[in-house]
């Protein structure tokens, strides 16, 4: 742990002494590899003193002279970037205001009392801060006491829509006994009270208040009306009930009335519940010798357990849906298989007692670990993370389940198991079963085919009702014999292991005996038992909010997830298998008339009545509906995720789902769910590459520094500030995108021949993170560009870019690395732009003395021209024949804006040294007179009398949104700093405060509002220790009345001094606003 910096101790950082500098040195204890804003900020500085003082300029003295710190003070966020947030107090703002002092009306021709309104301003106990400006030439602090008449405007006024009458407003308060009211504090909402018709309100409300009862409505149930209930709740004693009063009779009555309602939907569900379970409860056991000779009966037993424990919970009122249907998870019939297999496989076919009892047992756990796994997700509301599974995926899966129904529908009948192999294919065409697998699976090819043109909800059950009256039709005309036909495989031939036909429902209890299982042979079914669970936790968070849609009813996932926790947990505790709510029983059953908890209650006593009958009548029915139904979901599914999907999923999804079928089919569910995850991981990884990681790339002149720079050091920057490249990333950065960043290092800057690139900034604020593949390749571009001398500059690193950066040394040991030289490391982008037009202004800038050469004329004013001390030297003599050539040298320096005046109209020529002035003529010299531009003395003589000189002792705001336009003025700066922000208010009426400009001295600040007479729409906050000068519309009127040539010249002064800094304002704001 890094030890905290005394206070005592001077600190010397990248050669500056920082003893007295606290903020320099709570940034080195946060960071030592930071370049922080100060530093920067002082080397702009320094550029000051070199531009007017290049001889006495002496860094190590700079911050050790006892100048305040406060002068080369710079407010930035504590955030990474350039912005900071402000929260805003709600009661402060205007359109909320108008909310709150909007007049409600009671409902009744009001009172007036004639009295005029007293209101009491929120704000008038917000005294204005103490003065912090001194005038120079006064002792005593200025005083800004004007007080305001503060007026309502349309958003923030009490609207009178009564004219010409006085009203008095009183403040509403929820106790109606009292005829005055206790005023609240924090409220600004006034009432028209009518206090005779507030007191007959009271006194109504009092009287039909005792006639009302309450509901109490069960928060862990969907019970919202007293007359709903369910066989769980129907017991309640309720004091209000109807039924109490009445006798039993009319209850019963009632029952008997909603049961008659409900039966429609309710034999219709049972006949849904039976067609499953014939389909799908035969296939629970895979058809082998080693299974018991029950083991059809016994899944069908199993099926119907588990559908009626799913259909108890959600009958209980646990659930929002009010008759929703559960039903067994028929998603994991192929993965029982699979550990059907693998027992078999592990134990040895000669043991079917120790298989069966195995088998059951690994059943069990991979319920209650379903069942687990949905009430963990419900409990840490987790509702919504299946949602991160890719959808092809979970598609393709669909398609292996539908192509394995095929395959089990043709074993059920022909009884050959599939195998990827011609023989199969000729086993399955040369049995005498043939016609029976066919004419089934033409049958449900057809339904398909049907079901494209008529979409109606009862066309399955209806058709597949319909085909066993064909079938028996067709055998009575025929006169064909039943049990001809059970041997030949048309009807099922079910016979128990002791000679009888009649299996009971219980028998697949008599299954379990731990004693005989084989505990040994369990873990090596928990693959697949977790991709079981995996799988079949996917179907409900998609099947609940499409359930919720078509049904109206707003539900809370992570709540219905318990729900089917306790379901599945359930229904492994009792020995049977998972379980969900059905999406298209439940619609069925809802759409006809069983939207009720006592429906769904009525269904599960018909689907358990189902199970007490017995098997018994399977072996009437006929092979062709079993294996249709098994073929018509198989098919189903298939063209669900093959054909549906050719052409609203992309080419790479598509290839996907196929894999995704095949690898099912040829070597496992589990494995197909692996390849699929994988080849769906290279997948994305491939068209995540292929995103652009570079979001703009920009020149140092396109979006310079905020600095307030003088006008021939932005020249000068402008024309070199093409050696600076700005290059702004986005999003992710790993191993697949970086490609793009060092394609575009070498091609477009390494081998730029046209001009040389001296700066790279990477900007990093819109990058949410890198990996480590990234951060070893930026390892790799650092060392390029040292080769070439080209600075590699970091800004706005986010957290999660630092971590991977530091683990691999890259920002790491800075300043005790020699490799990183051509390195730098700031805090924001402002800094890292404002340090490279340091470096430009250090290495390039003709930084010699300027020269003021003061010229007298015949007719005795004096005009006064700025050149360079490099050109002033080309001429020996002002007196020679040659000093106007050198004149003219001296001009084509930098264009003029107006006329030199020749020497041959001059009486004397004399270089005289501004540094000498007083204030703040000095000043108007150094910041108004531009390069080879002559003015005459008499203008800045002049001006002075007009500026008034401020001294700012702590931090004061100069300007704001709310400065009237008659207080603008111009300033100028003479020492310190001052900042230019932009405010906004989102709709939360949070302010957004950006710097957009820094005010360094010798700059000027206000003049477009000044002569526009515009209200400013920023604010300007001067540092403590500053020094500025300005004028107001006062001393400018006096000096357009006495001196309006001068007046005129003083703003073309001006305008000039702006005219490039607006423009460079502009950019920057248009850059950042694509962020």
């Amino acid at each position: 742990m890094e030890q905290p910096i005394s206070n005592n101790k001077d600190i010397n950082f990248r050669g500056y002494h920082v003893a007295s500098f606290p903020s320099l040195k709570n940034e080195l204890d946060e960071d030592n590899n930071l370049i922080t804003p100060q530093e920067v900020r002082y080397e702009t500085l320094s550029w000051i003193d070199r531009e007017f003082n290049p001889d006495r300029f002496n860094p190590s003295e700079a911050l050790n002279d006892g100048s305040s710190p406060s002068e080369i003070k710079i407010v930035y966020g504590s955030s990474m970037g350039d912005e900071k947030l402000i929260e805003m107090n709600n009661k402060n703002n205007t359109m909320n205001n108008k909310r709150k002092t909007e007049k409600k009306y009671i409902a009744s021709p009001p009172k007036l009392v004639d009295e005029k309104p007293k209101f009491s301003n929120d704000n008038s106990s917000c005294s204005s801060s103490s003065p912090t400006i001194t005038e120079l030439s006064k002792t005593e602090e200025l005083e800004n006491q004007k007080t305001e008449n503060q007026s309502y405007s349309n958003y923030g006024t009490f609207s009178n829509p009564i004219k010409n009458q006085n009203l008095n407003y009183e403040p509403l308060n929820n106790n109606f006994n009292n005829n005055k009211f206790n005023k609240k504090d924090s409220s600004n909402e006034y009432f028209i009270i009518d206090h005779d018709f507030n007191k007959t309100a009271y006194n109504s409300y009092q009287n039909s208040k005792e006639k009302l009862y309450s509901v109490v409505t069960d928060q862990e149930t969907n019970i919202i009306d007293d007359s709903e209930t369910t066989p769980l709740t129907a017991s309640h004693n309720h004091s209000n009930s109807p039924y109490k009063s009445n006798g039993i009779v009319p209850f019963l009555q009632t029952w008997s009335i909603q049961c008659i309602k409900f039966l429609p939907a309710v034999l219709l569900g049972v006949l849904l519940n039976l067609l499953d379970s014939l389909s799908y409860g035969i296939i629970i056991f895979p058809k082998h010798e080693s299974m018991p000779s029950t083991y059809v009966q016994s899944g069908i037993s199993m099926f119907l357990v588990s559908t009626i424990v799913a259909q108890l919970v959600y009958a209980s009122g646990l659930s929002k849906f009010k008759g929703g249907n559960g039903s067994m998870m028929i998603e994991v019939m192929p993965f029982l298989h699979i550990i059907c297999q693998t027992i078999i496989e592990k134990i040895g076919a000669d043991k079917p007692k120790e298989i069966i009892a195995t088998v059951m047992v690994a059943y069990a756990i991979s319920t209650i670990l379903t069942g687990l796994v949905f009430y963990l997700l419900g409990t840490f509301k987790m509702g919504n993370i299946m949602s991160f599974f890719p959808r092809h995926i979970l598609i393709g899966c669909i398609g292996g389940i539908g192509l394995f129904l095929v395959q089990t529908g043709i074993e059920i009948i022909t009884g050959y198991s599939f195998e990827l192999g011609f023989t199969y294919i000729k086993n399955i065409f040369t049995t005498p079963t043939l016609p029976i697998w066919l004419i089934s699976i033409t049958l449900a090819f057809g339904l398909s085919i049907v079901h494209t043109k008529i979409h109606h909800p009862l066309l399955v059950p209806t058709f597949f009702i319909t085909l066993p009256v064909i079938f028996y039709l067709i055998v009575w005309i025929g006169g064909f014999n039943l049990d001809e036909l059970r041997e030949q495989g048309w009807l099922f031939n079910l016979i128990s292991d002791d000679g009888h036909n009649d299996v009971p429902f219980y028998t697949f209890w008599t299954y379990f005996d731990f004693k005989a299982t084989q505990w040994s042979v369990i873990p090596y079914t928990l693959s697949t038992i977790f991709a079981l669970v995996f799988f079949g936790i996917l179907h409900v968070p998609i099947n609940v909010p499409a359930l919720s849609v078509s049904v109206n009813t707003e539900v809370d996932i992570n709540k219905e997830l318990k729900i089917h926790g306790y379901t599945n947990f359930i229904s492994g505790l009792i020995g049977s298998l998972q379980n969900y709510l059905v999406y298209s029983n439940s619609v069925l059953f809802i759409r006809s008339g069983g939207n009720s908890n006592i429906a769904g209650f009525m269904l599960a006593l018909g689907t358990f009545a189902l199970l007490v009958v017995g098997t018994s009548f399977i072996k009437y029915v006929p092979t062709i509906i079993i294996g249709g139904l098994i073929f018509h979901l198989g098919i189903d599914l298939m063209k669900e995720a093959l054909v549906d999907t050719f052409k609203t999923v992309s080419p790479i999804e598509y290839l996907t789902i196929v894999l995704i079928v095949v690898c099912m089919d040829v070597w496992g569910f589990t494995q197909g769910i692996i390849v699929g995850i994988i080849v769906a991981c290279i997948f994305f990884i491939i068209t995540l590459s292929r995103r652009r990681i570079i979001r703009s790339v920009h020149s140092g002149p396109e979006l310079p520094s905020t600095v307030y720079r003088l006008r021939n050091q932005r020249t000068f920057l402008n024309d070199a500030g093409i050696q600076i490249k700005v290059i702004r990333f986005q999003g992710f950065i790993f191993f697949g995108t970086f490609q793009q960043i060092n394609d575009y290092i070498n091609n477009m800057i390494l081998k730029t021949d046209s001009y040389d690139i001296k700066y790279i900034i990477f900007d990093f604020k819109l990058v949410s993170g890198m990996d480590y593949s990234a951060s070893e390749a930026f390892i790799k571009i650092k060392s390029n560009l040292k080769k070439r001398k080209i600075y590699l500059i970091l800004c706005n690193v986010q957290p999660s870019s630092i971590d991977p950066l530091n683990r691999v040394g890259f920002l790491s040991n800075i300043d005790d690395d020699d490799n990183n030289e051509y390195f730098e490391y700031f805090n924001n982008y402002d800094s890292a732009i404002e340090w490279c037009e340091n470096m430009l202004l250090e290495t390039q800038y003709d930084a010699s003395k300027r020269i003021y050469v003061l010229k007298t004329l015949e007719d005795g004013s004096t005009r006064l021209l700025l050149t360079r001390e490099s050109v002033y030297n080309n001429s020996n003599n002002y007196s020679s024949s040659s000093s106007n050539n050198n004149i003219n040298r001296m001009s084509a320096f930098t264009p003029s804006p107006s006329p030199i005046t020749p020497l041959s109209a001059c009486k004397s020529v004399v270089k005289t040294n501004i540094n000498e002035f007083e204030q703040p003529l000095k000043l108007l010299i150094h910041t108004l007179l531009n390069e080879n531009n002559e003015v005459d003395m008499n203008v800045f003589t002049e001006l002075t009398r007009y500026f008034k000189c401020f001294e700012i002792k702590k931090d004061k705001i100069l300007w704001d949104k709310t400065t009237p336009a008659f207080e603008n003025q111009i300033y100028i700066v003479e020492s310190g700093q001052a900042l230019l922000y932009t405010v906004n208010e989102n709709s939360n009426h949070v302010i957004k405060e950006k710097v957009t400009g820094t005010l360094v001295p010798y700059s000027v600040i206000g003049e477009v509002e000044f002569f526009s007479k515009l209200q400013h729409r920023t604010k300007l906050v001067a540092q403590g220790g500053s020094k500025l000068w300005s004028i107001n519309y006062s001393n400018y009127e006096s000096l357009c009345n006495s001196h309006p040539d001068i007046a005129l010249k003083f703003i073309q002064l001006i305008l000039q001094c702006s005219s490039g800094r607006m423009e460079n304002v502009l950019k920057h704001d248009l850059i950042k606003s694509l962020y």
